[in-house]
């Protein structure tokens, strides 16, 4: 009886799990030395390639020296299907690695810093546009809504809010600087950023503290 050899195609050895993962995830890296094997030939022949990856936009699948490394696309999330071929000797198999990348409500972000105020002493109100301040990648922007965390001097600057925007009055007669912090909040999350509002002292004319004036007759 002769028994002719076969070579045998390489098979999985330790199938892959499915991954779930947070949006903006650090880079996932999978050892794959031990995931395949062959029968008929030497393990350390077994060549891997990324054969397709369904949803490239959103994940990034590198083979190096068998590690397996997985980048996330920031602020994405969805479903990736990844498969792996392991070659040997003209043969291959194939697994496939299902990633959920689940979505996460990022804060809102400062997108055009407030540009210093500076103003005289005595000025009438000022109104300030906060509308362009800040932006929420997850939500509407316009849902955005302020509030005044701390005014360093608030005996030079009052400070209110009417809707999306920034209302100061200034202090009679009073001058110097303050740090004005704003907040944005966005379901429930928040980003703050600072105005500097300057108050610039002016020479007032001089008064006449008492205008009556008493002559003797004569």
């Amino acid at each position: 009886i002769s028994v002719t050899p076969v070579d045998d195609t390489p098979e999985i050895a330790e199938a892959f799990q499915d991954l779930t993962v947070n949006e903006d995830n650090a880079d996932t890296v999978i050892d794959l030395s031990n995931h395949f094997t062959d029968k008929d030939n030497d393990n350390n022949a077994i060549t891997l390639a990324v054969l397709n990856n369904s949803n490239a936009a959103l994940i990034s699948a590198t083979i190096d020296n068998y590690q397996l490394t997985l980048k996330y696309t920031e602020n994405h999330s969805g479903i990736a299907e990844i498969i792996i071929r392991a070659s040997s000797n003209e043969k291959f198999v194939n697994d496939t690695l299902n990633i959920f990348v689940q979505a996460i409500d990022d804060p809102p972000e400062l997108l055009t810093p407030p540009s210093s105020i500076t103003k005289n002493e005595d000025d009438p109100q000022h109104i300030v546009d906060m509308s362009i301040w800040f932006t929420d990648i997850d939500n509407d922007d316009a849902q955005i809504t302020y509030q005044i965390i701390q005014n360093l001097r608030p005996d030079i600057v009052t400070p209110s809010i009417s809707a999306k925007q920034l209302v100061l009055n200034f202090t009679e007669n009073a001058n110097g600087t303050s740090i004005i912090q704003i907040a944005g909040y966005s379901n429930g999350l928040s980003a703050t950023t600072d105005l500097s509002v300057i108050v610039l002292a002016v020479n007032d004319m001089p008064t006449v503290s008492n205008g009556n004036i008493s002559l003797f007759e004569d």
